[in-house]
């Protein structure tokens, strides 16, 4: 068994740990920690070429997917900062990522954030020499970074300083800055939400005035102003319906929507009286952004009475899709344009297109809607490789040179009990990569069959195995919770883009007047409790999941700290009353919910 693990991650392909008991090399000082990655679901243990730390130090492991591994290293002393590495594909072999990447060394905060909706795009924060903190993204899996690039026609608060986008995540909303970090979904390509601090500007840095929503579709290239002040979104019917309600107010009345990438904004009043006010706590939609229903969540500031509007936008976009609302995206185009023009568009070995609604169409993908692509193999040029350990690519340079502060003559591995030397040319395939020809260096890796171990340089191996344990939890919540389904078309809107009001007014008007005649329908509360579609189900859903029962004082446990089946189960009632009782609009129902 590996003793002394401190951190565990299981992945399809590895699983890192950090150790610093039990049996250690005599060359790693007491307290020590090193890390450990098992490729076999930990029946063996191989050292990572990672730097050791001590003991009030901490690596974490940010991110894993297609076979690669960010690793954060924090810095000595408490910086606030450390090093971020990303691995080969077994990972092992650690390259230098990102210098000074912002990581506090207390509870689990970090904005390292992979966008969900382009394939390679991360976005982190970096710490100046100045300790201010300022947003990078990489659109190649951390092979190089840059800052966000400045939305057209941003003004700048300096423009003798660099000015780019400045994008708040989770340190900023744990230091108290009302805001929402980064959303994307799979099932939007393209698109990113996120919110930039400086009002009115861009800056060097991030600030701590109130912030602005940005949208980017084109998967962090370019960004543009969507709201003022700070908001809550959510992305809905697989990206080409956007809503967000501001948090500005404490008790919001009106729900913002856009149905052309966050270009013009529309409003709906879904709080008709003061009696139905709500104190907001979250803005949700079903968990795989595809459906035309989301859920405003709060409590009554009263009672206390937990409550969720949901509005299903089927109404306002009735029209389903047909093939000539669509047209070719193709991402990462303007990337490498000025290279060969066999590359131009590629990213990590692939040239995709997706099929995406046109901005200017008013329609719906539905529910049922599946992504259009097409991939196509790239050559390999040195953009799909990094440079390998103790190898660092110079700025303004893909040419990956030896670095003169790294001074090991050879790197070895231990890999599975026996020594192996890694003999390269400075690149390493980027894991994940799908070119083909092209560029190749001759690195390769040499079998020493030297056997190694816990006293063999910095090379060890531990045998260790696992033992499932099992445990059970019983508990029950208690609560009443207030459903108000809101099902109406939404007539009342504002234009919060002016530039393009016109066609705004004239798109809104157009889908209107075209929606069928009957745009409301009151039913029976008698008839809806005696639908079949109620009856056939009668489970309880976990709505009140993580709820604490309050018995005195004001304090409201947030509904965020439900479970993600808890989400599903709310999702999944709301979808079945929407298919299932159709004429159900605008009516209140109170249910108390059992959880055991």
């Amino acid at each position: 068994m590996l003793h002394g693990a401190q951190k565990k991650m299981i992945h399809r392909q590895s699983m890192p740990r950090s150790t610093s008991r039990g049996p250690t090399p005599s060359w790693l000082p007491r307290g020590n920690r090193l890390m450990k990655i098992s490729a076999d679901l930990g029946k063996s243990w191989n050292t990572a070429q990672l730097p050791t730390i001590t003991g009030d130090r901490f690596y974490s492991v940010l991110d894993m997917n297609e076979k690669l591994v960010f690793m954060h290293v924090d810095n000595p002393g408490d910086t606030g900062h450390g090093t971020l590495y990303t691995s080969g594909v077994r990972g092992l072999v650690y390259s230098e990522s990102l210098q000074k990447h912002l990581y506090p060394n207390y509870g689990e905060v970090t904005d390292f954030y992979r966008v969900e909706s382009m394939r390679g795009v991360y976005i982190t924060s970096q710490m100046s020499e100045d300790d201010s903190i300022h947003s990078m993204i990489t659109y190649n899996r951390g092979a190089t970074w840059q800052p966000l690039p400045r939305p057209q026609g941003a003004m700048c608060k300096d423009e003798k300083k660099p000015c780019h986008l400045q994008i708040h995540g989770t340190y900023s909303i744990q230091r108290g800055v009302s805001a929402s970090p980064p959303l994307s979904s799979k099932s939007a390509p393209g698109i990113v939400l996120g919110q930039e601090p400086a009002r009115g500007h861009v800056a060097d840095a991030l600030q701590t005035t109130q912030p602005d929503v940005y949208v980017t579709s084109d998967g962090g290239y370019s960004w543009a102003k969507a709201l003022d002040g700070p908001h809550m979104y959510q992305i809905a019917d697989s990206g080409a319906l956007l809503v967000a309600i501001s948090t500005s107010d404490p008790q919001p009345t009106v729900i913002k929507f856009s149905v052309d990438e966050g270009r013009c904004w529309h409003e709906y009043k879904f709080i008709q009286n003061a009696s139905e006010a709500i104190i907001l706590t979250g803005l949700l939609t079903e968990p795989e952004n595809r459906a035309m229903v989301v859920g405003v969540w709060g409590y009554h500031p009263t009672n206390k009475t937990w409550t969720v509007f949901a509005i299903d936008f089927a109404k306002a976009i009735p029209r389903k899709c047909g093939r000539d609302d669509y047209e070719v995206w193709k991402p990462h185009f303007e990337l490498r344009k000025a290279e060969q023009a066999g590359v131009r568009g590629c990213l990590l070995g692939l040239r995709e297109e997706f099929m995406r609604i046109k901005k200017d169409n008013w329609c719906t993908n539905g529910y049922n809607y599946t992504i259009e692509k097409k991939a196509t193999e790239c050559i390999c040029t040195r953009e799909d490789y990094e440079c390998d350990y103790g190898f660092l690519r110079e700025t303004g340079s893909d040419i990956c040179k030896e670095d003169r502060a790294f001074r090991k003559p050879q790197i070895d591995i231990c890999l599975r009990g026996h020594e192996e030397q890694i003999v390269t040319e400075g690149y390493r395939k980027i894991p994940g990569d799908k070119c083909k020809g092209g560029f190749s260096p001759t690195g390769r890796q040499i079998d020493m069959a030297i056997q190694c171990s816990e006293n063999s340089k910095e090379l060890v191996i531990e045998e260790v195995s696992f033992q499932e344990t099992k445990s059970k939890s019983n508990g029950s919540v208690v609560a009443a919770v207030l459903i108000i389904v809101v099902f109406r078309v939404v007539y009342r809107y504002s234009l919060l883009n002016q530039n393009d009001a016109d066609r705004c007014d004239n798109e809104f008007e157009t889908a209107i007047s075209a929606a069928s005649g009957t745009v409301y329908h009151d039913s029976d509360d008698d008839e809806e409790l005696n639908s079949p579609a109620v009856k056939k189900d009668n489970r309880s859903y976990g709505l009140t999941n993580g709820l604490k029962k309050e018995s005195h004082g004001t304090h409201v446990k947030s509904y965020h700290d439900d479970s993600d089946v808890s989400v599903n189960g709310i999702y999944a009632k709301i979808r079945q009353k929407r298919r299932k009782i159709p004429t159900f609009f605008g009516r209140k129902s109170s249910k108390t919910v059992n959880r055991l």
